[in-house]
């Protein structure tokens, strides 16, 4: 009876791992310092894109303290092309609903939220993309923040 609940475990698992699909991931992210984000301190990231025939979802990634101070973050991004094309753009973000439920995934007392900034998007040349991320709050210095990043994932067809 053991031994067929074994080659059940065993089935089980080599179908879950093989039924997986498994996308690209490019990331890079940087801790703040103190927590606190000054204005003037842009985040510097940088992702390194070797296969341009695949299309990508293109997300920023802030993770804040439970006690992050307002519901929304302005934030300015100023991508550079490996061959110099400056692309900048200011976004908004909510990090909470109007009552203050969380969007983002908390995990003890942080709040790591995963931002869509690009969908659906290719990358025109292969090479090292240079992101700069300044946020454009009131406040000069930005509390509770503890990481900033970017991440590019491969988009997979469902099949």
């Amino acid at each position: 009876m053991k031994n067929k609940q074994f080659i059940y475990l065993i089935l089980f698992f080599a179908l879950a791992l093989f039924s997986c699909e498994s996308k690209t991931i490019i990331s890079d992210s940087k801790k703040i310092e103190n927590e606190v984000w000054n204005i003037g301190v842009p985040v510097n990231l940088e992702l390194e894109v070797n296969d341009i025939s695949k299309f990508y979802n293109l997300f920023i990634n802030v993770n804040v303290k439970e006690d992050f101070l307002t519901n929304n973050l302005w934030l300015f991004i100023s991508t550079k092309s490996p061959s110099g094309n400056v692309q900048t753009d200011t976004v908004m973000y909510y990090v909470t609903d109007e009552k203050g439920k969380w969007f983002g995934d908390k995990s003890g007392d942080i709040v790591k939220n995963k931002f869509v900034y690009k969908p659906n998007i290719k990358f025109p040349e292969q090479g090292k993309y240079l992101f700069s991320i300044s946020h454009g709050m009131r406040e000069m210095d930005l509390p509770k923040v503890s990481l900033v990043g970017v991440t590019a994932e491969e988009v997979v067809e469902d099949k």
